[in-house]
């Protein structure tokens, strides 16, 4: 009798926590945090469902049962077309290095829609990447080479191999603190502002990731300048 009690209260325990994964699930999607064509959320719905199913071991319901085993095989055909529409999904090795650099959680289908949208670019040295004070129109991946950034003619930093140009304003729309030239002949990816902006509007998932890359660069980009004003007020001191 007591085994059968500790059994049943299994079966509770699982059966709750199936509730929990559906409700966080929904959630997560309606408030944003998910995407509803992706692994995650998929993956979800499937161990929702297979905890549920399992608790009706202890007092089975035909009805709830037919539920959740659809549910289970709906899940399933969801992740198996999320991984036939990867697979299909080609990268060039420029295009897989960009996204392991900058986006490495973003899948193979959103990825493929966020390079679509752009173009890869061959600049000689002081090509003009972002004027200051005009708004900026392109986000720009800097895959080889090397940039600076001037402010009123004086020289403040610089963009290295790999970084993100233009990540602080392009969202907003606002005026670039900064003009960036290229130093050196360079490559980058570069996608206008505009397509920026819908994309971040319209796809959870590259949302995320935008946030994501812009964040990192922007701190890189923060803790770059400030080793640059110790640099400069120590030598300033020791003058």
């Amino acid at each position: 009798m007591e085994l059968h009690f500790y059994d049943d209260t299994l079966y509770a325990a699982i059966g709750l926590l199936g509730v929990v994964l559906y409700v966080s699930a929904y959630a997560a999607l309606q408030l944003g945090l998910v995407a509803g064509q992706t692994y995650r959320y998929s993956a979800l719905n499937l161990a929702a469902a297979s905890c549920v199913l399992f608790s009706l071991m202890a007092d089975f319901n035909l009805s709830s049962a037919l539920i959740q085993t659809f549910w289970i095989a709906l899940s399933v055909v969801g992740i198996s077309r999320l991984r036939w529409i990867a697979a299909k999904v080609k990268l060039t090795t420029e295009e897989a290095d960009f996204l392991q650099n900058k986006f490495p959680a973003l899948s193979k289908s959103a990825a493929r829609k966020f390079l679509d949208s752009g173009c890869w670019v061959d600049a000689p040295a002081g090509d003009k990447l972002i004027i200051e004070d005009q708004p900026v129109t392109e986000l720009v991946y800097l895959a080889k080479g090397e940039a600076e950034a001037s402010f009123k003619g004086k020289r403040v930093g610089v963009c290295p191999k790999g970084a993100l140009i233009g990540e602080v304003t392009c969202l907003t729309g606002a005026p670039a603190t900064a003009s960036i030239t290229t130093t050196t002949p360079s490559r980058y990816f570069c996608i206008g502002t505009g397509r920026v902006r819908q994309l971040y509007r319209q796809n959870l998932e590259i949302r995320s990731a935008l946030d994501s890359a812009f964040a990192t660069d922007t701190g890189l980009k923060l803790r770059e300048a400030n080793r640059s004003i110790d640099t400069c007020a120590f030598e300033h001191a020791a003058e």
